[in-house]
């Protein structure tokens, strides 16, 4: 698979370029330890994206 055919939008002006905006939102984690089962749960929430559990 050619990607510079399939996804053109990557393609930047100079070697430099990076297809991945800066996050200027803040990032809240979230880590909870749930004692009675001996399990960590690491949540991560950026701006109003979905919280990634795991």
């Amino acid at each position: 698979m050619n990607l510079s055919e399939d996804a053109p939008s990557l393609k930047g002006p100079g070697p430099n370029f990076s297809p991945v905006q800066p996050i200027s939102k803040e990032i809240l984690i979230v880590i909870y330890f749930e004692e009675s089962t001996n399990q960590g749960i690491i949540t991560i929430m950026i701006g109003n994206m979905q919280p990634f559990v795991g």
